[in-house]
């Protein structure tokens, strides 16, 4: 899948990720931390401020280690894309509402 592959590609380049279903208020993003795959949730709009406890359950739910901290949440995936990839899934699913038809992705390596 395209969230998978850009995990991957994540953790041999470096750099970040974000995914968003269209809606730029409502995106997922991964960035590369000591090796792992770090996810930032930043409470930066309404939208993502109002769904920071779900986002930190969800993230435990799935096996991160997580932080929430004053500009938001920092969950540590390890290396393991395929946690990353079913919490970016069940984000849009069940956070946002969402149904993954297409996904896009924003890439940046180091």
């Amino acid at each position: 899948m395209i969230i998978g592959d850009a995990l991957r590609k994540l953790l041999s380049a470096g750099g970040f990720v974000i995914f968003d279903l269209g809606d730029q208020s409502e995106y997922v993003q991964f960035s590369i931390e000591r090796g792992s795959i770090s996810l930032f949730w930043p409470n930066v709009t309404e939208k993502l401020a109002s769904t920071l406890a779900a986002a930190a359950q969800l993230s435990q739910q799935v096996g991160a280690s997580t932080d929430v901290a004053a500009d938001g949440l920092y969950a540590d995936f390890g290396r393991d894309v395929e946690k990353a990839e079913q919490f970016t899934t069940r984000a849009f699913e069940q956070i946002f509402g969402k149904t993954l038809f297409r996904v896009n992705v924003r890439q940046e390596t180091d």
